[in-house]
């Protein structure tokens, strides 16, 4: 699985896997997953996590999709904050499923904490720590995206701060 954030635009024979976002307090050592439950339609993700997110339809970009996915997993107050800051992180090989796009939603700690506390419309919200984020089970092989996001940021804070120590 590569990261293809300098892909050209896509064309029509491109397929779209899906598309997430991940929730993240403001110095992203927590985030906000959704964890499939048991009325979850395929049966060996139950109980494994997901960012927040989904398929994308033919007729809406995958900013629309994310956006959509977003209103019909959480509640308006989180729907609306979220979208209102997500930034796009970058487009992910999940072959032969297709192409997954990945943003990423970093959230006053007021924020994350208030929407990590409201119920959600599907599945199950649960904040995880940074340190475990790598141990959880995610569906569809998004582990392998999560990894990349993990080391891209520990990239980003070692290039920013030498010699910090990092979760």
């Amino acid at each position: 699985m590569t990261n293809t954030s300098d892909v050209k635009k896509e064309t029509k024979e491109e397929r779209v896997a899906g598309v997430g976002v991940l929730v993240a307090n403001s110095d992203k050592v927590m985030f906000y997953l959704q964890r499939k439950d048991n009325e979850y339609p395929i049966q060996e993700y139950r109980g494994k996590f997901s960012f927040w997110g989904g398929g994308v339809r033919p007729d809406e970009s995958v900013l629309q999709a994310q956006k959509r996915e977003l209103w019909e997993e959480l509640r308006p107050y989180a729907a609306k904050t979220i979208s209102d800051c997500m930034v796009k992180v970058g487009d992910y090989d999940m072959q032969p499923e297709g192409t997954f796009t990945l943003y990423e939603a970093v959230l006053s700690d007021d924020n994350f904490r208030m929407i990590s506390q409201l119920s959600v419309n599907e599945g199950i919200g649960l904040v995880v720590p940074r340190h475990d984020i790598l141990k959880m089970e995610f569906v569809y092989g998004l582990e392998e995206v999560m990894r990349q996001y993990i080391e891209a940021e520990d990239k980003a804070i070692r290039q920013r701060e030498p010699g910090m120590s990092i979760l």
